[in-house]
């Protein structure tokens, strides 16, 4: 009996009694919903990675030291447009799921001041200045956080001539970026 229990506190202690994989705290479970993607050009309806979040789940995913990758966006951007069918590639893909943020949602907007400037608060780490020498809430943004903290993203600025079809090596570097950001929540 004794060796039993010791093979049981041996194994506990080395395969660990919590949500962490990988190094990464999964312990806030993030609620989310079930949407729709067909607004996006190149994503099918159903066959997708994404959920929807509010915005105030992607706040309590970071004080609680929590990870996800997350997508910041909404389907009247062009930019957004172009660029999902790639994120939506490279999820498949890796197996990870984006918790997707529309900003413009009818049932979850963020349309008021104290809810924007926390967002700009928060995601201050990774935010562009724009011409005013202020931190810029911009769409797309494709973001991971990793136990609470801003691991890698990509805001996609007009960088690109996106009233033309982006390039092969255009949509690679993208897809790779995105997999990129991706990377920590493979199994």
């Amino acid at each position: 009996m004794k060796k039993f229990l010791s093979l049981l506190v041996v194994l506990l202690i080395l395969c660990g009694c919590s949500n962490h994989k990988n190094g990464i705290n999964y312990t806030y479970e993030i609620e989310s919903y079930d949407v729709d993607m067909s607004c996006y050009d190149g994503v099918n309806s159903t066959n997708h990675m994404f959920r929807r979040i509010t915005v105030d789940q992607l706040f309590n995913c970071i004080d609680n030291k929590s990870s996800g990758a997350f997508y910041l966006g909404r389907e009247n951007c062009g930019c957004c447009q172009t660029c999902l069918q790639y994120l939506d590639k490279a999820s498949r893909e890796l197996g990870v799921t984006i918790y997707y943020i529309d900003v413009y949602d009818k049932d979850m907007p963020i349309t008021d001041k104290d809810t924007v400037e926390k967002l700009r608060e928060y995601m201050s780490p990774i935010l562009a200045m724009n011409d005013e020498g202020q931190k810029e809430l911009q769409t797309p943004t494709v973001f991971s956080v990793v136990n609470g903290e801003f691991k890698d993203s990509i805001i996609c600025l007009a960088n690109y001539a996106w009233d033309t079809p982006p390039t092969t090596a255009q949509e690679d570097k993208l897809i790779n970026k995105y997999k990129q950001i991706l990377s920590p929540f493979v199994d």
